[in-house]
Parts: structure tokens; C-alpha cells; sequence
């Protein structure tokens, strides 16, 4: 065999053992690829929660005018009868309730901090305070005990508006909005019947 055939042939094997190594290379990459992949998609599958939420629903049984020891006759307070309950799968987190009014009730406010029967707050919850930066005020309670799931408090608050002291109580309209960190808020409105002062 001549020098020149020789050097063809190793030419030859070497072009067979770099192809098989290009080759083999290849598939090794192809088969990296994916498995980087799934590493990359392990993190966000594995944020994914169960779903499970508090979810609120917000009953108003009655609004009216009437006084805030016997909840009736020409009171210059706001009743406001209510019930809230979890209907969702888990337990409430941060249970809030908000009272908006309607605009003709500027003075609206809670009367002292005290829970009934000493005070005006009802059992169960505690007056976070209210926004002075809307007319009338937005009024804040913080239940003192979470909700289970199913579990319902029924509760009566009581609003003063001092700007109807001895006069004609006008209708007016009573908004709620109870809200669970996490959960899915509930919402009532309410139209509370005027009350004329007896002449």
C-alpha cells in the first residue's frame, strides 16, 4: 500500500470517529436540555396552593333610627342588625367589617369604644377607627375571634349621628363590606325608613 493510500484511509477513520463523537455529543445535549427544563419548572409548580379560602357572606337583617339602650323610639342612633358567616374552606384571617352611609349622614361616628352592654361596640369585635378623608367617615371593626368554616356571628351595631339630635331622622342608606386576608369578601346595603320627630 503507498504512503498516499495510508494517509487517505487514517484520514477516513478519523473523519468516522469524529462523527460518532459529534454524534454522541449530540444526543447527550438533547437529552440535557429537557431535564434543565423540568428544574426550571419545578419551582413554579411547586408556589401552586390548595386553594382553600375564607369566603364571606354578609347578611343585613334590619337598619333603622332608635336609641341606643332600647333600640327604638326617636333615638339619634343607627341600628344596624347583622350577620356574617364563612361559607368558604378555610378559616377567616384579619375578619374586617367597614360601615359606609350615605352623604347626608356627615356626622356619622362610633359612640365610645366600650363593647356592649357598657358600650356601643358588640361583642366579638373591636373599633379600629374611622377615615376621616371620606364624607361621611368609613367606620372599622376587627373581629376579636376568627371564623371556622361554617361559623357565623351575629352582631348589632350601633351608630350615632349627632347632627340629628331631636329632629326629623332622615332615609338614608347603610353599606357593609366584610373582608378576609386571603378570602373572598362579602357586601350588604341596607335603606334605613326616615323618622320624623313627634311634634
Amino acid at each position: 500500500m503507498s504512503r498516499t493510500t495510508h494517509v487517505e484511509a487514517a484520514r477516513a477513520q478519523h473523519a468516522q470517529v469524529s462523527r460518532r463523537t459529534l454524534l454522541k455529543t449530540g444526543a447527550h445535549a438533547a437529552w440535557v436540555i429537557p431535564a434543565v427544563q423540568v428544574v426550571a419548572a419545578a419551582p413554579a409548580f411547586a408556589t401552586v396552593t390548595s386553594g382553600s379560602h375564607a369566603t364571606l357572606t354578609t347578611t343585613i337583617a334590619d337598619a333603622y333610627w332608635g336609641d341606643a339602650n332600647t333600640h327604638a323610639g326617636e333615638g339619634n342612633y343607627i341600628i344596624v342588625d347583622l350577620t356574617v358567616t364563612n361559607t368558604g374552606t378555610a378559616p377567616t384571617n384579619n375578619l374586617t367589617i367597614t360601615f359606609t352611609f350615605s352623604a347626608n349622614l356627615t356626622d356619622i361616628h362610633q359612640q365610645g369604644a366600650d363593647q356592649a352592654p357598657k358600650g356601643t361596640v358588640p361583642k366579638g369585635w373591636v373599633y379600629s377607627g374611622a377615615s376621616s378623608s371620606t364624607t361621611p367617615p368609613t367606620i372599622v371593626y376587627v373581629a376579636e375571634v376568627q371564623l371556622a368554616v361554617g361559623q357565623s356571628i351575629t352582631s348589632t351595631f350601633i351608630l350615632q349621628d349627632t347632627e340629628f339630635n331631636k329632629v326629623d331622622r332622615p332615609a338614608a342608606t347603610v353599606n357593609v363590606s366584610t373582608t378576609t386576608t386571603g378570602g373572598t369578601p362579602g357586601a350588604g346595603t341596607y335603606s334605613v325608613q326616615a323618622v320624623p320627630i313627634k311634634k
